[in-house]
């Protein structure tokens, strides 16, 4: 079975060939492919049942290619637009998050914010905005090589992930630093708990 767009994308060009075809089997003349001539013309040599079954069926092969030879282009187009789907989901992706921890980057961290505190507003509840970079990284870089800093930092954004909620955003905003968004009833009660998970996760 044919998806549901395919007879749209068919019927333009099958629709004319089956026109074309028809007029083949009906001779110009108005001579019906299976007998006599339709108007009636005693002249006329009445053509053959053998030719005119043999005549449909050689119509019917070739439209069947040629549907066959469509329904493949129409799985290339499907497959094609299928990939350009996932580049453009991928290249949006790639815009919105960090390259390398996978987290929010600045631009989408910015746009869950502003929505945290629009709801908050509509609400009457607060957000707890909480910045969190690591002491002594540097010596990470120095000592152990960038691809080990690198490490730290993917290892640390699953931690940070992992003690929030789905409502809270995590971001990477560059080099060690995070930024967290926390919507909260009870900030003073929130912000203790989230800081308590997050040096145990952490450290």
């Amino acid at each position: 079975h044919l998806p549901t767009i395919l007879p749209g994308v068919l019927a333009p060009l099958v629709l004319p060939r089956l026109g074309s075809s028809v007029r083949r089997v009906l001779s110009p003349e108005g001579k019906s492919a299976f007998g006599r001539s339709v108007r009636g013309d005693r002249d006329s040599a009445p053509a053959t049942r053998f030719d005119s079954v043999a005549e449909v069926a050689r119509e019917n092969v070739r439209l069947t290619l040629e549907l066959q030879e469509l329904k493949a282009k129409y799985a290339r187009l499907a497959a094609d637009s299928a990939d350009q789907a996932i580049q453009a989901e991928r290249f949006q992706h790639l815009a919105l998050h960090d390259a390398l921890t996978q987290l929010p980057n600045r631009v989408l961290l910015m746009d869950r914010l502003a929505g945290a505190l629009a709801q908050a507003q509509r609400a009457g509840t607060e957000v707890l905005v909480i910045f969190l970079d690591l002491d002594h990284f540097k010596a990470i870089n120095d000592t152990m090589g960038h691809a080990a800093g690198d490490r730290v930092l993917s290892e640390v954004a699953l931690r940070i992930t992992g003690c929030l909620r789905r409502t809270d955003t995590a971001s990477r905003t560059g080099g060690d630093e995070f930024v967290l968004v926390c919507p909260t009833s009870d900030a003073a009660g929130d912000i203790a708990d989230i800081r308590s998970r997050l040096t145990r996760a952490i450290a």
